[in-house]
């Protein structure tokens, strides 16, 4: 039988050197004949759970090896059928790797479990059972009523459930795991796990899954070289030994080429120097021979030693024509500024003036089209309320289907009014908003789970219900922010009721007990109340409890006796929809 696995793995590794990791020979690939990190195993157990449906929590503790290298220990769950389990590995108080997966054959993401028999959800008839206090009974034929143990009074322990080494090895080595993990190597500094420490996996799920054919594998290994310890630690120190020497080349290697590429930016430095003094060299040249070709007779014979410019008659008339012209270009720039900026303004006002009489204008349009509007439904008025028949103006139906509408419209209206918390009356914002905070709800409600259920509770099994009627055992359900404990109870084939093969009594039962629920419980739960059975030697109280509908819509039909001739049958309580 084909078999699928679910793994949870913890690698440890010390702070060696990468060549002393798993797979790792200094940065060549590992022979047989190179020392190198290989995988011994260590040990290999396989465990059952001891009963038929069950949700945890499991514990399966394992010392710590604390070997130098490292060692890894694997978790596999293994099923011919859907089931799903969240497992964590810890240490001390430490919460270590945690992961939740569904294992079985052809498992899709949203598949369901193969668990249907385990859970509280079913519409065969049938009530939890509780604890049975067997009495005499009474001279009138009937057992007193004895109080029985309330739900409060149970203890809620957290210890986790042991399960039961079996021989047994994987069922699918060649298998690839559905989970891994790989243990970050600086977070072991945290949890300075040692030698001997106890390493613990708490499996556990939020419903009951069916265990009948589920192993839980743990495989424990470690890392060690293939060679003796000295032959290693000398094939170590040989790796540092030539890691330090190609430091050390690296180096130089480094430096040297540091040193060429200082010098050749100096080279370049020098060479831009000597372009930039060339290149100022000839801009004085130039400038010096514009200055000579511009150059105006100068009186030399002036005393003092001073030099005087002198200007001949030619040179100055050209000057003066030179200044008269300069103000007439400047007189005829401002004439052309002024008149670009008179055109500018002129257009400036034509463009409003356009503008308001386009405003005008609109606004006169707009006026008539209103006056005829009105006018025109002026006119339907007129014409629908004299043709009352028309479905042009009332749809289908006429003015009387109109006028029903209308009324059952107003009548929702001031319904939403009235009633603005029902769903019916909300709108798209209205919607998004309560989704949002729904959304937010969930999140509150998941972030406090508090993690694996508590130890499933002992219960005292109530007498059978009928003939064929079979036994679901209690477990957890979390709701309301709480666990909340499904007692077990007789599931009841509908045709043992249909066949008369329930419990018969030879009397009606005692008047019903008046129970309160013991704790407050929102959602989906509902409470089914209790009643009395018949053990063929007394009537027993099977008190009432929280069960899981199997629909939104579902309805429990409390349990009842039926008179039929000198007996009375036990009709047992169900789901209906």
């Amino acid at each position: 039988m084909k078999t699928h696995s679910l793994a949870l793995t913890l690698l440890f590794l010390s702070g060696l050197p990468s060549c002393a990791r798993p797979g790792a020979t200094g940065g060549t690939t590992a022979t047989s004949t190179t020392p190198h990190i290989t995988t011994h195993a260590v040990s290999e157990t396989t465990y059952v759970a001891t009963t038929e449906c069950g949700q945890g929590p499991y514990a399966i503790e394992i010392p710590a090896l604390g070997a130098r290298y490292g060692e890894e220990i694997e978790l596999h769950i293994e099923s011919d059928h859907r089931v799903e389990f969240t497992a964590t590995l810890e240490t001390g108080d430490s919460e270590l790797l945690r992961d939740k997966r569904m294992s079985g054959p052809k498992v899709a993401r949203e598949g369901a479990l193969d668990n249907q028999r385990c859970l509280a959800q079913s519409t065969a008839a049938g009530s939890r059972g509780g604890d049975q206090v067997p009495s005499a009974p009474s001279d009138s034929g009937q057992a007193e009523q004895i109080e029985t143990t309330d739900e409060d009074t149970f203890v809620h322990s957290t210890a986790p459930l042991h399960l039961q080494a079996v021989p047994g090895t994987r069922a699918s080595r060649g298998e690839e795991a559905m989970l891994g993990f790989s243990w970050p190597e600086q977070s072991l500094k945290d949890h300075a796990i040692q030698a001997g420490a106890t390493l613990r996996f708490r499996i556990w799920s939020m419903v009951p899954n069916d265990m009948q054919g589920v192993r839980f594998v743990v495989v424990h290994t470690k890392q060690a070289p293939n060679t003796s310890q000295a032959e290693y630690d000398a094939y170590l120190a040989s790796v540092e030994e030539a890691r330090i020497r190609d430091a050390e080349l690296r180096e130089k290697r480094r430096l040297e080429a540091e040193i060429l590429a200082r010098a050749r930016a100096e080279i370049r430095w020098e060479r831009e120097a000597e372009k930039r003094q060339r290149r100022e060299e000839r801009e004085e040249e130039r400038r010096v021979a514009l200055e000579a070709e511009s150059r105006i007779d100068v009186d030399v014979s002036v005393p003092s030693g001073k030099k005087r410019k002198t200007f001949t008659e030619a040179q100055l008339r050209e000057r003066e024509r030179a200044r008269k012209k300069q103000a007439e270009r400047l007189v005829q720039a401002e004439q052309r500024r002024i008149e670009n900026e008179r055109r500018k303004e002129e257009k400036r006002i034509r463009r409003a003036e356009r503008a308001e009489r386009k405003k005008r204008r609109l606004a006169l349009e707009a006026q008539a089209r209103l006056i005829l509007k009105v006018q025109a439904k002026a006119r339907r008025k007129a014409y629908c309320d004299s043709h009352l028949k028309s479905t042009k103006c009332w749809g289908a139906g006429g003015y009387k289907a109109h006028a029903k509408l209308e009324a059952m419209k107003a009548k929702a209206e001031a319904f939403c009014l009235a009633h603005p918390a029902q769903a019916r009356c909300w709108s798209q914002e209205k919607w998004q908003e309560n989704n949002r905070l729904y959304l937010l709800a969930y999140e509150d409600n998941l972030a406090t789970k508090p993690g694996p259920p508590p130890s499933p509770l002992t219960e005292d099994v109530p007498p059978r219900f009928s003939v064929n009627s079979v036994w679901r055992a209690g477990y957890w359900e979390w709701a309301s922010a709480q666990w909340v404990w499904l007692h077990g109870t007789w599931q009841v084939p509908q045709s043992d009721v249909d066949s008369g093969l329930t419990t018969q009594a030879p009397s009606a039962p005692p008047a019903p007990r008046v129970e309160a629920p013991a704790l407050a419980v929102r959602g989906t739960l509902v409470w089914v109340p209790g009643f009395w059975q018949w053990d063929s030697k007394a009537w027993i109280w099977v008190a009432g409890s929280y069960q899981a509908p199997p629909s939104a819509t579902a309805t429990w039909s409390p349990a009842n006796w039926a008179v039929r001739g000198s007996v009375h049958v036990l009709i047992p309580g169900g789901w209906k929809q």
